[in-house]
């Protein structure tokens, strides 16, 4: 037979791994926590965006002076419930929220999973905390109003209309309005915990 040779070997092309392995974004997926019980938050990849997960681009919470300004923040669930809070002018206002004993989604809680996000229908808010707050939400949703609690504080009064049954996510479709009763529990689906999540990286990493 013919005898091998080594060059041969090294001049077959080799398809890089690297550009087979498809890139990843995070899509929030249901979760839920009863009142006053620690959320088991989740998130699931998909493998079918251009975005990559980037867990450094998570981001850092500051703490601002107030102005001595508190706002009033009414939140819309389905059929027109409503629940009304006070959120102070340099508190996010999910913080605001859980201090108050809403149940509202949120994984992450630095700007980049999308889990808390909401519409703004009537007021105003700040979100330059976030630091790439386009990796979450388009340009379109964005004039929409769209929001990422997490991270927005308050400029005005706020009307806002939430997911409080975890019913939304960022690659089926566009908002569908607020859903779900601030009272009822909604069942989780399958996910990972995004501080498994990050835990995997760090294991990749070292």
């Amino acid at each position: 037979g013919k005898q091998f040779n080594m060059a041969m070997l090294s001049s077959v092309p080799v398809p890089s791994l690297a550009a087979a392995v498809p890139k990843t974004r995070v899509t929030p997926v249901a979760s839920h926590r009863s009142h006053r019980s620690h959320r088991r938050a989740s998130v699931r990849v998909q493998g079918q965006s251009k975005d990559a997960l980037c867990r450094d681009m998570v981001g850092e919470r500051r703490e601002v002076e107030s102005q001595g300004k508190v706002y009033k923040i009414n939140f819309f669930a389905t059929g027109g419930e409503v629940r009304q809070i006070e959120c102070p002018d340099n508190m996010y206002i999910l913080d605001a929220a859980d201090q108050s004993g809403l149940d509202l989604p949120a994984t992450c809680r630095g700007g980049i999973c999308g889990a808390c996000v909401a519409r703004i229908a009537k007021g105003g808010t700040d979100q330059s905390d976030i630091a790439d707050i386009t990796f979450t939400l388009s340009e379109e949703e964005l004039e929409q109003g769209m929001a990422l609690l997490c991270m927005a504080r308050p400029t005005s009064d706020c009307d806002i209309e939430t997911q409080c049954d975890w019913g939304y996510s960022l690659d089926t479709g566009g908002w569908k309005g607020a859903t779900g009763r601030f009272s009822a529990s909604p069942d989780p689906l399958m996910g990972k915990k995004f501080s498994e999540l990050t835990q995997a990286g760090k294991e990749e990493a070292s």
